[in-house]
């Protein structure tokens, strides 16, 4: 990442995706990482109700008090994989909190 808060080219997602026996059902939560996965994965940009996926991945720039609303699209022993732009606000120990509140 840089300085300016754009994120650097390359897998960023990719290499936490969990293994699978079958392509893993990714929501992404922006085109860049739907783009990153599409060769991996089965992505998705919106939810599908009742659908759990394996992963939900993506660049996050929501507050913590949505995150647990993230955790719900996954599958049990699903990954939340997220990364924060360099000039977020959001303070990583709010995060952390949030998590921990969501079950994660």
């Amino acid at each position: 990442m840089s300085g300016s808060g754009v994120f650097a080219q390359g897998a960023l997602c990719a290499p936490h995706l969990p293994p699978s026996a079958e392509r893993p059902r990714v929501l992404a939560l922006d085109s860049a990482t739907a783009a990153e996965l599409a060769a991996l994965a089965e992505v998705a940009l919106s939810a599908t109700a009742g659908t759990a996926y394996d992963a939900v991945a993506g660049r996050w720039q929501g507050t913590p008090e949505a995150l647990a609303e993230l955790v719900q699209h996954l599958r049990p022993g699903g990954r939340l994989i997220l990364a924060a732009p360099a000039d977020s606000a959001a303070d990583p120990e709010d995060l952390l909190a949030a998590l921990v509140g969501a079950g994660c």
